[in-house]
């Protein structure tokens, strides 16, 4: 480019720059010099919390604003401002449960945070699904804590999507959503702790275990240090992996669950599943139903709102002459955005049986606890029947019947087996999530 081509560049960014400096000026002398009767008549027009922002900006609006200013903001209003003014304010995050901008450490994770601690529930804080489970086989405490990592705080999500929208300054990065824990144990289960002798009700072994207590403790899981080493022999390896990513501005998460022991009967396997219940969801648990549950009764009515995998034990175990089976099987939840997938592989060459649930959900853009994705993660919802203002029913011929909220469970003009609705969420739409994010790790 010759020297003369190059003053001309120099000349026109110049001139661009010079009218761009022009044209803010412009506007903001022409606002400032409005009368004072018109600012006020606009002012009135703006909504409360962007009244503050203007009366934050200078000297003279604040005056404008006084009386604005006097009166402080609370509830949605004070959640907007503080939101759009941690935009500005690099290294401060908005604290969803005091309603104050709190410092952020970006090179820390959420639980080494400094406001970490004194962070209390608040509506939809938190997903830890519930688990219901029977004591069929005395499992060790690991595993509880080994559930509880699953675990997720609303802060978690919203400080990782912060930094994707914001940028490095206001939020966490997505590899601190990354999770990876193992453990061995030795496990008896040839018999049955609750149901030796005469049949008793089945409901009365029904534990809801609490992993809030699980959260405090500081014990250490032996985690990737056990990928070096082989499995113990006849001992039991409990593999949890968590994996998210970002796409199309939402966040999706990935997680694995892997247990890897010896050759065990179809009951002993289906007692040692029962008993860990892991939940897919906040609606879906997987379960086995063994046999030692029906002695001297029928089989116990599925109990809603968990999930019935139990077709998948009933149906893939598979016949023992053969060397390696393998199967899997899958589906979605229809109240939140969660697809799953159940495999069990049978080695016999190995010696070893190889158990795994995957599961992938879509959390959504995580701007606010309120926000539908998240909420239908985190809330327990209800049967179909009675929830549904999103939920159609299928039928064989592709007509769709909406499932009104007070449907009575003894209609029959609706299925009564949970993977025989369809949500009308988009993200929910049946494998989708898996789809997307699937794709997002092939590109």
């Amino acid at each position: 480019m010759s020297e003369r081509q190059n003053q001309r560049l120099t000349e026109a960014e110049t001139s661009v720059q010079g009218n761009l400096q022009c044209l803010d000026n412009t506007i903001s002398s022409f606002f400032m010099n409005l009368p004072n009767e018109i600012i006020y008549m606009i002012i009135a027009l703006v909504p409360r919390p962007w009244k503050h922002s203007l009366g934050s900006t200078c000297k003279f609006l604040s005056m404008l604003t006084k009386g604005e200013l006097r009166t402080r903001l609370e509830g949605p209003d004070r959640t907007k401002f503080l939101t759009t003014l941690q935009k500005d304010v690099p290294n401060t995050y908005y604290c969803w449960c005091c309603a104050r901008l709190r410092p952020l450490d970006p090179k820390h994770e959420w639980e080494t945070q400094h406001h970490t601690g004194g962070t209390s529930d608040f509506k939809n804080s938190r997903w830890l699904p519930d688990i219901h489970h029977i004591l069929h086989v005395q499992l060790p405490k690991n595993l509880f804590l080994f559930l509880s990592k699953a675990n997720i705080s609303f802060m978690e999500p919203y400080l990782v999507m912060n930094q994707h929208f914001l940028g490095p300054s206001h939020g966490l990065p997505l590899q601190s959503l990354e999770r990876y824990e193992a453990f061995e144990t030795v496990l008896e289960l040839k018999e049955c702790l609750k149901y030796r002798g005469q049949f008793r009700s089945y409901r009365r072994y029904m534990i809801q275990t609490d992993l809030e207590p699980c959260l405090g403790r500081k014990t250490q899981l032996p985690g990737k240090s056990l990928d070096t080493v082989p499995r113990g022999k006849d001992a039991w390896r409990f593999t949890f992996q968590m994996t998210p990513k970002i796409i199309d501005d939402k966040l999706y998460i990935s997680r694995a669950y892997t247990v890897v022991g010896p050759w065990v009967s179809e009951e002993d396997l289906k007692r040692l599943i029962e008993t860990m219940a892991v939940p897919l969801c906040s609606h879906l648990s997987c379960v086995a139903s063994p046999l030692c549950c029906h002695q001297g009764s029928d089989v116990p009515k599925p109990r809603f709102p968990f999930i019935h995998a139990r077709q998948l034990v009933y149906c893939v175990w598979a016949d023992t002459r053969e060397m390696i089976v393998q199967h899997a099987d899958h589906g979605s939840c229809v109240l939140c955005s969660t697809d799953y997938e159940t495999s069990l592989e049978q080695n016999k060459m190995v010696n070893e049986i190889k158990f795994q649930i995957t599961t992938w959900h879509c959390l959504g853009s995580c701007r606010s606890p309120d926000d539908e994705l998240w909420t239908h993660i985190v809330s327990s919802g209800d049967h179909p029947c009675l929830w549904a203002s999103q939920i159609t029913y299928v039928s064989d011929d592709g007509a769709q019947s909406p499932v009104h909220r007070y449907t009575p469970r003894r209609d029959t003009n609706f299925p009564s087996r949970f993977q025989d609705y369809t949500c009308l969420i988009p993200e929910s739409y049946i494998g989708a999530v898996r789809r997307n994010f699937e794709a997002a790790c092939s590109e």
